[in-house]
């Protein structure tokens, strides 16, 4: 797992090293984590700092991964960040991590700022999970069983999707990816903000609202108001369509492996699909 290399705290200016622990503290920050092997930039996004799944919990479930092959490391970051924002929020799990009792682990409070550790049971639910996998013969239907829920099936797919190609995925992009994959199913509607109806910009809008950054409201503004990047872009990335750079008509949240989350029009739905289409105008990545 890369370490974090600067975090930019805003109007404060100030920098600090990140070696192995992090800390989730709510600061609106950009994080800007530099990969030097691969020169992968993963810009941080909302309220919530560091990386989504932190360096001892990934060397955790990678661990675990390779003792149970079938199920990845990113299947089981994708769990940890679900029951516990891989530790930021113990006290809040969903009802089926009452049962699984993992991947979170203990989480002590560390100088007023909560820190990270695994203890014993860290490794629990990947043990589950494998176990079921062996039963059901398949990952998906062991997700299943494990959460009771095809719905959050598709949330820790997407998710292990966005880990697997950005394994230093930020917390704050994991939160827009976790959010727009929730709304999947969710009916498309013209100026629709959620949360019984969404269009495009409506959609992202919202999932970013969700990690605490504020977005224009049109895909155009979004547009105009974010730097056009050149691909390859990160999971969390906004992708514009339309027929110039003036005429923006769709935006999406890009997933990982050419997919991306959007409400594409009447009639449809929220959904996952290829994002290749033929008028792609840019790519956008919102900080704070």
């Amino acid at each position: 797992m890369t370490l974090l290399g600067r975090l930019s705290f805003g109007a404060f200016g100030i920098l600090f090293l990140v070696i192995v622990v992090v800390s989730a503290v709510f600061t609106g920050t950009v994080l800007i984590v530099v990969d030097p092997s691969i020169g992968a930039i993963s810009r941080d996004v909302g309220d919530l700092s560091g990386p989504a799944v932190p360096p001892l919990w990934s060397d955790a479930e990678r661990g675990a991964g390779n003792e149970c092959p079938g199920v990845s490391w990113s299947v089981l970051g994708a769990l940890g960040w679900l029951t516990s924002k891989s530790g930021r929020l113990p006290e809040a799990p969903p009802p089926w991590a009452l049962t699984v009792r993992g991947p979170f682990g203990v989480v002590p409070v560390l100088d007023g700022h909560r820190g990270i550790r695994l203890n014993s049971e860290a490794l629990r639910s990947a043990q589950i999970l494998c176990g079921e996998v062996a039963i059901t013969g398949s990952l998906q239907g062991a997700l299943g069983v494990l959460t009771g829920d095809q719905k959050m099936v598709g949330v820790i797919n997407t998710l292990a999707t966005s880990l697997s190609v950005a394994p230093d995925l930020s917390a704050g992009r994991a939160v827009v990816l976790e959010f727009a994959a929730r709304a999947i199913g969710t009916p498309y509607q013209w100026g629709g903000n959620g949360p019984s109806t969404y269009d495009c910009s409506g959609l992202v809008v919202a999932a970013f609202k969700a990690a605490g950054l504020a977005l224009p409201r049109t895909a155009q503004a979004q547009f105009d108001r974010f730097a056009a990047l050149e691909p390859p872009n990160i999971p969390g990335d906004l992708i514009f369509f339309g027929s110039s750079t003036v005429d923006i008509s769709h935006v999406g949240i890009e997933i990982g492996e050419d997919l991306m989350i959007d409400a594409p029009h009447t009639g449809a739905f929220v959904r996952i699909e290829n994002q290749n289409w033929s008028d792609v105008i840019g790519y956008g990545s919102p900080s704070s």
